[in-house]
């Protein structure tokens, strides 16, 4: 099942259990964050990236943006996910 997610900046999915999953972005900038992995990744619209562990992994937007995923998404309230984000945001300031 395919799913279309719109994002405002600084919103955040948290996809469980996504191993080999595709991850779309049609507009906007998401920053793909996967457990036990030591690198974060920075997706561009008209960009993919497929989930490459099980486990949780988080997708945050960096401005506007919208994606295609396959399956659940549970969406952080933004307060939340503005949390979990303070100790990162001096690196994705504009």
């Amino acid at each position: 099942m395919t799913n279309l997610t719109t994002m405002l900046r600084g919103e955040m999915l948290r996809l469980a259990d996504a191993h080999g999953r595709l991850i779309r972005v049609q507009a906007g900038r998401l920053w793909i964050t996967q457990d036990g992995e030591g690198t974060d990744h920075i997706v561009e619209a008209g960009q993919t990236f497929t989930i490459g562990k099980p486990g949780v992994t988080l997708i945050t937007a960096l401005r506007p943006s919208a994606l295609q995923h396959l399956g659940e998404a549970v969406s952080l309230p933004l307060q939340l996910a503005a949390a979990w984000l303070e100790p990162f945001r001096e690196l994705v300031r504009p």
